[in-house]
């Protein structure tokens, strides 16, 4: 299924109850950016018990998302293995909406053990917390498509040439080899065209915070207040 906003709010009670986060007892809440998480109903109530909701940067929860990272793999490794072998037992049969809850709980007894659990939060260095756990080559593809900062103007610093002495009667010392990728440096990808749509660039968040939470509802009336003025304009409108 897909996870709603009010939904959410659910998700958030459950939290709470089985947790027994409160103030004195606070808890952190890791998730992605999607709309449903930054709800302004369920924020507040996160906030009043305790709980600080902490969100991945864009584009990395195959990384830092502990399901992504160990659990989800082996859920789908039994679940395969359920239907299969409950292919293999009923031959020329269609799989069925009524066998499925099978093959999940199957699948769901053997992937959702607390070891792999846990070993899915050690795997991204959340808990135990180990800042050191991504190496630079985990962030060679942002460095590949790295841009230019469009703010830049022409006559930055950097692209001033200034006059130099000729080097003609100097003789260059012997070098070491110079590979061509510090020579011409990573290719750069091309500007992005303007989004016409005016989307807010996405961003890790603590999404309880004041100042994030005032954002984050401002934003949700700037989007109910045009719908209730469309409904008031039809109800205007004679029939």
């Amino acid at each position: 299924g897909w996870m709603t906003k009010a939904l959410f709010v659910e998700v958030i009670q459950h939290f709470i109850k089985h947790t027994q986060s409160s103030k004195t007892h606070p808890t952190l809440l890791l998730l992605d950016n999607h709309e449903s998480h930054l709800y302004i109903k369920a924020l507040d109530l996160a906030k009043e018990n305790g709980v600080t909701i902490l969100t991945f940067p864009p584009h990395s929860t195959n990384k830092m998302q502990p399901l992504d990272v160990g659990v989800y793999k082996p859920f789908k490794t039994y679940y395969n293995m359920a239907v299969d072998s409950w292919m293999m037992k009923n031959p020329g049969k269609t799989l069925s909406i009524y066998e499925i809850a099978g093959c999940v709980n199957y699948a769901h007894q053997r992937a959702m053990t607390p070891a792999t659990i846990i070993a899915a939060f050690r795997k991204p260095g959340i808990f135990p917390y180990d800042r050191n756990v991504f190496s630079d080559i985990d962030f060679m593809s942002s460095s590949v498509t790295d841009r230019l900062d469009p703010t830049l103007k022409d006559n930055s610093p950097d692209n001033v040439i200034n006059p130099l002495p000729s080097t003609a009667n100097i003789v260059a010392p012997p070098s070491s080899f110079l590979s061509p990728e510090k020579i011409i440096g990573f290719p750069k990808a091309k500007d992005r065209k303007t989004n016409r749509t005016g989307r807010r660039k996405g961003k890790s968040i603590i999404a309880t915070s004041t100042p994030e939470k005032d954002a984050i509802a401002e934003r949700e009336n700037m989007k109910v207040n045009p719908a209730k003025k469309r409904a008031v304009t039809r109800k205007l409108v004679p029939i």
